[in-house]
């Protein structure tokens, strides 16, 4: 299910060009506003596979016509983003929130907002997709059984697909419990990949970026899912704002 977020802009606003932190910061606001417990049960712990936690969701960047200067961008006119999550529940209570309680992105409320609620969904096993939020897709490095850092990986990589599937497999069973049929497939169409280092968190002490792929891809498998996966996005950091993609074909 799917939450059309269009925000009317009285005047120029600006907004870091990288906000998907602030983004999610709203998102999880809205839901504790109208249902607190749902909200400290998405924020705080979600759906776990072993040890791993999976937010059900997530979203676009945000869209509008703006100037960037350095790290800011001044929108002019008006801006929206949309949110999609497997759990219906989740979609309308944001929608709730939001028209009850406005929207607020950093230090930016807004009050001027339509909202619209859909139920896109795949009809199909094969799909042709473009990413309106870019994908991550990273690997811990170890030494001497400790943490030493990640590593990025791109659509030249088969690391990138097979952990793309893996984290399906964990993702999908996280929410409904046992593990998926069957597998999917992911194929690369060359020359659509674009390269992007994005902030998705920020303490007072450190900004948290990873690198990530924007592209068009081919999508292969049942049909529900490849629906859970246009629900959900593709790849790592979904609830963070990265791997929500639209179907061209």
């Amino acid at each position: 299910m799917q939450l059309h977020v269009r925000i009317n802009i009285p005047k120029p606003i600006s907004l870091p060009i990288d906000c998907h932190y602030m983004m999610r910061a709203a998102i999880y606001n809205s839901i504790k506003h109208v249902y607190p417990e749902y909200g400290s049960f998405i924020h705080d712990k979600g759906y776990y596979y072993k040890n791993r936690p999976f937010k059900p969701f997530t979203f676009s960047v945000l869209r509008g016509i703006g100037v960037q200067n350095g790290d800011f961008c001044t929108y002019e006119r008006n801006v929206d983003f949309r949110i999609r999550s497997v759990e219906p529940f989740f979609i309308h209570a944001i929608k709730k929130s939001i028209a009850e309680n406005k929207l607020q992105i950093g230090s930016v409320k807004f009050d001027d907002i339509d909202l619209e609620i859909s139920n896109p969904t795949v009809e199909s096993q094969e799909i042709r997709i473009r990413t309106c939020s870019p994908i991550c897709v990273r690997k811990t490095l170890t030494g001497d059984g400790q943490k030493e850092g990640t590593i990025a990986f791109g659509p030249n990589s088969d690391v990138f697909y097979s952990s793309i599937k893996d984290n399906f497999k964990r993702e999908y069973e996280a929410v409904y419990g046992e593990p998926p049929d069957s597998d999917i497939e992911i194929l690369f169409f060359p020359g659509t990949a674009k390269k992007n280092e994005i902030e998705v968190d920020r303490d007072k002490e450190k900004s948290y970026r990873v690198i990530v792929y924007d592209g068009e891809f081919l999508l292969k498998g049942d049909r529900k899912y490849l629906d859970f996966l246009y629900q959900t996005g593709l790849g790592e950091k979904t609830a963070l704002g990265c791997g929500m993609f639209d179907i061209i074909t």
